[in-house]
């Protein structure tokens, strides 16, 4: 089933600090036939390269074996297919999706509840009620958590900028604009101006009403 042959949302999750990061990719966007997708710690980034002979080569970090590992489709595969996961060699476990947004969505959500049973988050605790969570375990879960309401975010900042319907206080009326996560919110900003928002992140609810917002005045 055809998508649409010139956009689609690629996906992988950080090994450092375990957010999910997701984007859209147009075929229009991979500037100089290359895009990176930069993590919001900015210490890894998905490599997106276009090749002469009209394939794609997408290099990801992997979160399971702690490599990189790079794979090559058709441009057909790569803005066409629904969805599409890219296994670590090592372990098996899905590292890196393309397809339709909410398909992606859902794929990073599925990987979010294999990572959850690897580090035991659905067993019972053995030690007494009232006794302390080990403290990698709970930073995991935090960090997981806080990936899902950032993936919503950040798509649909991006979005929101690519059909122009974010404004600052830039005078060409042309931002550069992110946004990053402080605790219970998010921060939208512009790098050129200095103007930003923030927005509630209290929980998933509180986020998907981000989906909502036609526009952000900054």
């Amino acid at each position: 089933m055809l998508i649409d042959p010139k956009k689609t949302t690629v996906a992988y999750r950080c090994p450092i600090c375990g957010c999910g990061v997701m984007a859209p990719v147009g075929v229009f966007s991979l500037t100089a036939d290359r895009m990176k997708l930069n993590c919001i710690c900015k210490k890894t980034a998905m490599d997106i390269s276009k090749l002469k002979d009209d394939k794609i080569r997408i290099s990801t970090p992997c979160l399971a074996c702690g490599t990189e590992h790079s794979f090559t489709v058709s441009t057909q595969v790569f803005f066409s297919r629904e969805l599409f996961s890219m296994p670590c060699s090592v372990s098996g476990l899905d590292i890196c999706f393309f397809g339709h947004q909410d398909k992606v969505q859902k794929a990073l959500a599925e990987q979010e509840n294999i990572l959850r049973e690897m580090v035991g988050m659905d067993e019972e605790p053995e030690a007494e009620v009232d006794a302390e969570p080990d403290s990698s375990v709970a930073d995991i879960a935090k960090n997981l958590n806080d990936a899902d309401i950032y993936d919503i975010i950040k798509f649909i900042l991006m979005e929101l900028e690519e059909d122009g319907m974010i404004t600052c206080g830039c005078e060409d009326g042309h931002g550069e604009y992110d946004a990053v996560c402080l605790g219970d919110k998010v921060k939208v900003f512009c790098k050129k101006c200095g103007r930003f928002k923030n927005y509630p992140i209290d929980s998933v609810r509180e986020a998907e009403k981000f989906l909502q917002i036609d526009e952000i005045h900054l």
